[in-house]
């Protein structure tokens, strides 16, 4: 199978999981109303099995450079892959943004990572139509990163450590600015969750 007909298929399967994710979030199992609070809260945190290292993982940054989790400097970071055409990945990035806000510094950073073949410039006109302008348009171009992570549907945030290894993840969209989400944050920050500080 060729590379471009591969990453079609991979898109379409994210495609599919992401609007069945919205459907179930919004319309709840039994398609009769909204689901209670905590489905988008931090309950649904999977702290991962083993310390699987993602710091050379690359994607690209607005000039097509390549990036790697490496070059964050020793941060604790938050990995969100979502993609314009996902209603669940819109509807989470703003809290994503007010994370960045109260949460983003030295030593924690929220990375947004488009995994579709997009322009620079449509992404960025995205993140700032959805009140998301301070986080960064990287992109997943040929869903390799995704790949990667063994992300199963969008959107999808892993948490990495200060060395680059997965503390834990959420599959769907969440409440990042809750205050689970920033006591987690703070845990990931101060060694409580994952590696040293």
């Amino acid at each position: 199978m060729k590379a471009s007909s591969r990453i079609i298929l991979v898109l379409a399967a994210l495609f599919v999981l992401c609007a069945s994710a919205w459907s179930i979030l919004h319309l709840g199992a039994s398609g009769q109303g909204a689901p209670g609070a905590n489905n988008i809260g931090m309950k649904r945190f999977v702290t991962a099995d083993s310390a699987k290292s993602f710091g050379k993982a690359s994607f690209e940054d607005v000039d097509g450079g390549a990036l790697s989790f490496d070059g964050f400097g020793g941060q604790v970071v938050l990995v969100n892959l979502w993609a314009r055409w996902c209603a669940p990945c819109k509807e989470e990035m703003p809290t994503l943004a007010n994370l960045q806000s109260l949460q983003g510094g030295e030593d924690f950073q929220v990375v947004t990572v488009a995994v579709e073949d997009v322009e620079v410039h449509k992404l960025v006109e995205a993140l700032a139509e959805l009140g998301a302008s301070n986080l960064p348009a990287y992109r997943d171009l040929d869903a390799s990163l995704a790949y990667e992570f063994g992300i199963i549907g969008m959107p999808t945030s892993v948490l990495l450590d200060r060395g680059g290894l997965e503390i834990g993840r959420i599959s769907g969209p969440a409440k990042w600015d809750s205050d689970a989400a920033l006591r987690l944050i703070e845990d990931a920050r101060t060694g409580v969750l994952g590696g040293s500080s």
